[in-house]
């Protein structure tokens, strides 16, 4: 794989900063890896249930995945400054159970978050509203089949969008 970051100071008061990796995480050999729920069910009773996964991908190992963040700090009288941040998050499918279930399957997506923060100049306090995956992306952060349950999975899912109002004071 590769990864690249830059940051960027396009002026005193905007700059970017660019992430992106590229992942070819394949198992090499692996012959003998579990089962999925459903592959264990079909398995005939006495016998040992494996598949073989060998050049197949990782769990959690996306081809490309990426960030572009902007940000750009604007100074008010009375010794304030307002703040503004965009951050857009890519990343395409990847498995999310180590026995590559079919199901379990991440689809690719793209997410924005946004700060908008009013402050003193210094830092020292400031009042944000954030939002976070404002594109209200469906995001499961782990999965897996249930073995006892054939055809039943379990998941995380990542928070849908959301506001939040922030406070901070540094002493």
């Amino acid at each position: 794989g590769i990864e690249l970051e830059a940051q960027w100071a396009i002026t005193d008061r905007f700059s970017a900063d660019l992430s992106f990796t590229y992942l070819d995480a394949k198992y090499n050999d692996f012959p003998d890896a579990g089962c999925t729920a459903a592959q264990a069910v079909a398995t005939p009773p006495g016998t040992t249930c494996v598949q073989d996964l060998s050049g197949r991908p990782r769990p959690f190992s996306p081809d490309y995945s990426g960030k572009l963040g902007l940000q750009y700090v604007h100074p008010l009288p009375g010794n304030l400054r307002l703040l503004g941040e965009l951050g857009v998050y890519f990343t395409d499918d990847y498995f999310l159970a180590g026995d590559l279930e079919p199901v379990l399957i991440q689809d690719s997506y793209t997410k924005f978050d946004a700060r908008l923060s009013l402050g003193s100049a210094d830092g020292r306090w400031d009042l944000s509203l954030i939002g976070k995956n404002l594109s209200d992306e469906f995001i499961l952060n782990w999965g897996s089949d249930q073995p006892t349950s054939p055809g039943s999975y379990a998941a995380l899912i990542e928070r849908p969008r959301s506001i939040a109002i922030q406070g901070q004071y540094r002493w």
